[in-house]
């Protein structure tokens, strides 16, 4: 029978407590006074001291009770519910003659934890493991979210064969023996099914609290001019992003691999994770990322698909072709898949079943490409015996000779076309890249034709990807018609150019509705890719011009300075001087960005140079250069000049900005800019109330004119002023107003800055509790972009509520 359940507040109190014990311990070697004695004995925690003095450990709120309330209210936490509910305090007060305990004032007593002061973030640990007892010994089933995962669509509606190596599958991701586990075999076998049918029984089964899915890019895509190095580190780097996209769901990575790995390895302790990495010998050098995941701790437990042997030690799962049973029930069901919908009731014949089979010889991929082809005959035996490696090439072969005898060949041209597209592509994109002089009614028939055929398949509605085999098959056939090849990949740009453009007339600095572009990511930057190994500067430029924005702010940082570095390189062999001052400006930004503080001084040393070739920048350029070698002055580092000069030489330049923007008409970002920055020197000489002043007329053109992230700056601007003008309701209305708009662009560094203003206004406020919420959740962010000054500054600011 389940014991009677305390309200939550008790158990939050409890939490509080056990807090504020902790937390003492950890800072007793600076306490002066102590208030109780604390000493560790491997994982337990004796604990002496006065009641008086534990009744402080408690939540502020419980204090409006009368000393005697508050000892008898703590008298029951500690014995009703420590001691006799949870079983995790051993009472050591001396007992007298009777047998009952002597300590009224003075208490002694031992609190049994889970995790000794050895383990790094053992408090934190604790807490979880005291909430995880707490539900096990009051039979509360926790309210556990569904598990985070970015799964594609299974390809199959049944799974067949491969039954033995699914259950061993599943049973080694069960144990604790193995942590990566190899699906190996040949092209085509099957691995990619058996790695998703795992997947999503795990999904259902809830086994795991994040599921990702990543696979890997073909090296078909890269362009020659790319060196192993970046491909390398571009591979980790693109990784690193989907495994923290899907467990986040929004925010940023730090920019540092180093730092990314290690915020990663925070994230994934605390979850229990399956990684799959399908394709892996797509990679050149996969080192890079199996090393990584060989590094992962042991809640996460990886997949990996390789059509090459990995020798990476313990138990590979090795697939091999369909038994003759298997390859009979695989042929039957993938015919009347596809041919659901169709008026004919037509069946296959056993004859086509054992052609087929004796050409495929067990290979699920050969099965589906020839139950896909539109008629099968005995001139589709090879006249030669073929290895295994080389039947679903010679299938495909077969298939694309009939899509070629097809009268105008739609649907072929169709297929090519869709191959210049890694990560998919909707209809409108291929219809362009096929061409204009291709009828267009033909064009949704001769798609679902490939969908029939398994030759495609569609993740999401109106998008067809190719299987990463055929992709691989469909680029060869390509490559060997070069003059078509040309033509298709002229139109394929030409759309990116086209897709690319209206994000030309967004201001580059604010957030952007990027929805359309994440989608396009992977595709855009194989377009750019392209442009560079084909030398096209202009086109470069301009896909440059389009993403400078969202490549900032999204943290793509590795191709941003990539791009950066080769546009320098080629606009000063083109002497193109305008491109070369203001990518000087951005490669600065990007540095800025990284460190608001710009301790190594490089990117206030680019700006200048950019600002010696100022002559060559358009004026708005040369304004917003302006205004961002201001901001860099007002916020260097310390050791890089004395902090009057710097507050001179920044009002230097905004003066300067002023006659700039006397002679750009309608620029009410820029008008923008000189009231922050005037308000943020004020803010530095403690100028309050002219700074909110201007901050306030900033705040009001954002507003006007739907500026959203300079309106979320200016307003958590303006509530910091309020807070030390003790205005907090105010305070409080505008940093929501802002946290509301961080999260709906997913800014999560915004966020988090939000959330620790937020959290001192409920600690004014003398609301505890939500301060202390607050103050984790805000905590929790910084550790996890490991932006370790803020982390400390919201753990002595805990520390203070304890």
């Amino acid at each position: 029978m389940p014991l009677k359940k305390p309200t939550q507040e008790i158990k939050e109190e409890i939490e509080f407590f056990i807090a504020g014990i902790l937390n003492y311990d950890a800072q007793l070697n600076q306490r002066t006074g102590k208030k109780i004695t604390p000493k560790w004995e491997q994982n337990r925690l004796k604990i002496s001291g006065a009641i008086a003095q534990l009744i402080e450990f408690l939540p502020k709120e419980t204090h409006s009770r009368t000393q005697s309330e508050q000892k008898l209210h703590l008298r029951y936490l500690l014995i009703s519910i420590l001691r006799d509910r949870l079983e995790i305090l051993i009472d050591e007060r001396p007992k007298n003659s009777q047998g009952k305990y002597q300590g009224i004032r003075e208490w002694k007593f031992t609190l049994k934890f889970w995790h000794p002061p050895t383990q790094a973030d053992y408090i934190s640990l604790n807490l979880r493991a005291f909430a995880h007892h707490w539900n096990q010994t009051y039979n509360i089933a926790p309210t556990t979210a569904p598990p985070r995962h970015n799964l594609p669509q299974r390809r199959h509606t049944k799974f067949i064969g491969h039954r033995a190596e699914l259950e061993r599958l599943l049973s080694l991701l069960a144990g604790n023996r193995q942590q990566i586990i190899p699906i190996e075999g040949m092209a085509g076998v099957g691995k990619t099914t058996l790695a998703l049918e795992t997947a999503y029984r795990c999904l259902v089964d809830s086994n795991f609290q994040s599921i990702i899915f990543s696979s890997a890019q073909s090296q078909q895509f890269l362009g020659t001019h790319l060196t192993r190095r970046f491909i390398a580190e571009r591979n980790l780097r693109d990784l690193l992003q989907v495994i923290f996209r899907t467990l986040d769901g929004a925010g940023d990575l730090p920019s540092d691999i180093e730092e990314q790995i290690l915020c990663l390895q925070d994230l994934l302790a605390e979850r229990p994770t399956l990684i799959i990495v399908d394709n892996i010998e797509n990679i050149a050098e996969p080192s890079d990322i199996i090393g990584f995941l060989a590094c992962l701790p042991p809640t996460v437990k990886v997949i990996i698909g390789s059509r090459v042997r990995l020798g990476l030690g313990g138990e590979a799962i090795a697939l091999e072709p369909l038994d003759v049973d298997e390859s009979i029930e695989l042929i039957k069901h993938q015919f009347a898949n596809q041919r659901l919908g169709e008026k004919q009731d037509v069946k296959i014949t056993a004859s086509q079943i054992s052609l087929i089979r004796r050409i495929a010889k067990g290979l699920p991929l050969a099965i589906t490409y020839l139950v896909g082809s539109l008629s099968i005959s005995e001139e589709m035996v090879p006249k030669k015996s073929l290895a295994n490696t080389d039947l679903a090439l010679y299938c495909f072969e077969r298939v694309v000779s009939q899509l070629k005898a097809i009268p105008d060949a739609v649907a072929y041209q169709l297929l090519l076309s869709l191959s210049l597209f890694p990560d998919g592509a909707s209809t409108e994109a291929i219809a362009h890249t096929i061409g204009s002089d291709i009828n267009r009614d033909a064009i949704a028939p001769s798609l679902q034709e490939l969908y029939r055929r398994t030759l495609t398949f569609s993740l999401t509605p109106e998008r067809y990807h190719l299987h990463s085999l055929t992709q691989e098959y469909v680029l060869r056939e390509l490559s060997q018609q070069p003059e078509l090849a040309q033509t298709l990949r002229d139109r394929w740009l030409n759309w990116y150019l086209d897709f690319a453009a209206p994000y030309n007339t967004i201001y580059w600095q604010e957030w952007q509705e990027d929805g359309l572009l994440s989608r396009e990511w992977l595709n855009l930057r194989s377009v750019v890719d392209w442009c560079i190994q084909q030398q096209d500067y202009e086109s470069v430029v301009h896909f440059w011009q389009c993403l400078k924005g969202f490549t900032l702010l999204n943290g793509y940082w590795q191709d941003r300075q990539q791009w950066l570095s080769w546009l320098e390189s080629a606009a000063q062999e083109r002497e193109d001087l305008a491109i070369v001052a203001e990518l000087k400006y951005h490669n600065s930004y990007t540095l800025a960005f990284i460190d608001e503080s710009d301790a190594s001084a490089k990117a206030i040393s680019l700006a200048l140079e950019a600002w010696e070739m100022q002559e060559h920048l358009k004026v708005e350029v040369q304004f917003d250069l302006a205004m961002y070698i201001a901001a860099l002055y007002i916020r260097q580092h310390p050791k890089n000049g004395d902090l009057a000069a710097n507050l001179e030489l920044a009002q230097s330049w905004i003066d300067r900005g002023k006659q700039i923007l006397a002679t750009i008409p309608n620029a009410p970002y820029r008008q923008f800019q000189i009231y922050y920055y005037q308000a943020e020197i004020q803010c530095v000489t403690g100028e309050l109330a002219p700074a909110y002043d201007c901050y306030l007329l900033a705040n009001q053109i954002a507003e006007q004119s739907g500026l959203k992230r300079p309106f979320y700056f200016s307003s958590v601007r303006m509530a910091a002023i309020l807070m030390q003008q003790k205005q907090f309701v105010e305070a409080e209305t505008r940093l929501v107003n802002g946290l509301n708009c961080t999260r709906e662009y997913k800014d999560s560094r915004g966020m988090l800055f939000c959330l620790k203003y937020l959290a001192e206004v409920k600690k004014a406020q003398k609301d505890a509790i939500a301060a202390r919420e607050l103050g984790e959740e805000a905590k929790n962010g910084f550790k996890k972009l490991r932006m370790k000054r803020e982390e400390e500054m919201m753990e002595q600011f805990l520390q203070q509520l304890r």
